[in-house]
């Protein structure tokens, strides 16, 4: 652990001083309510509490002190180093928020995406603080961590709280949250059960399934099934089954036109 020198403390505030004149250990609660500090000294705490090299719990303890201390509000600096020691936090990531000022979109949508992947469900609170989230990009942000943590093959509250912000979407939109839950399987189940999923999902699903071959014919079977449904979809089933009710309406159209 590298030690804090006073000449470290380039600002030159006393308040910053006697934070690192003690140890971690040291760096109390009560400590923390004596003073009170300015976004620009909370900076130069968290800028120099990192070059301590110390672990990351125990700068999130300290952390954690340091917000329940102070009376913000916080600005979208301060608030944005801190935000990735709270991740795993409900409860911190709350009362960091709830003593913030005015906030980026970003640093807005991180806090958003930790709460969601922490507690599998949108944030009753987050329209207090300015987050709509069915508007974009936090329909996005939202309903792409719920797929996430969608459990496959189970409807439960969280399909249809789904359900309901992919209603809120573009296709773009809509695309965009694929994309971002593409490394999950829930992907599927969640878009093949979504009655709006416009056909260029459907043919991004089937693409990526295809590559395996009769493994996951299976899956081709329930896209070939649903109303939109391409005609490439179609006409991969109607080769590998030879059944005409998945004839592509091209075909379709030579057979009627010979006979």
């Amino acid at each position: 652990m590298r030690k804090i020198l006073m000449k470290d403390v380039t600002s030159g505030s006393e308040n910053v001083k006697r934070v690192f004149r003690v140890t971690l250990n040291n760096r109390t609660a009560g400590l923390m309510y004596e003073m009170e500090f300015t976004n620009d000294e909370l900076l130069e705490i968290i800028k120099l509490t990192k070059l301590e090299d110390i672990q990351t719990y125990r700068q999130s303890e300290f952390y954690e002190r340091l917000v329940r201390s102070q009376p913000g509000p916080f600005l979208d600096e301060v608030f944005g180093s801190l935000l990735y020691y709270f991740m795993y936090s409900t409860k911190n990531l709350k009362a960091l928020i709830e003593k913030a000022g005015e906030l980026s979109e970003k640093n807005k949508g991180t806090w958003l995406r930790m709460m969601v992947q922490n507690n599998r469900h949108v944030p009753s609170e987050a329209k207090e603080y300015g987050i709509n989230t069915h508007i974009y990009p936090y329909n996005v942000i939202s309903a792409a961590n719920l797929i996430m943590n969608h459990q496959i093959g189970y409807v439960f509250s969280n399909g249809m709280a789904i359900f309901s912000l992919l209603d809120t979407m573009t296709e773009d939109q809509l695309v965009e949250t694929y994309k971002k839950a593409i490394s999950t399987p829930a992907n599927f189940d969640i878009f093949t059960k979504y009655s709006k999923t416009p056909t260029s999902i459907l043919d991004m699903l089937f693409n990526d399934y295809k590559k395996f071959g009769e493994q996951t014919f299976d899956k081709i079977m329930i896209l070939v099934e649903l109303p939109q449904a391409s005609e490439d979809i179609k006409g991969y089933v109607y080769d590998k089954t030879g059944d005409d009710k998945y004839m592509p309406e091209g075909i379709r159209d030579i057979f009627m036109f010979d006979a």
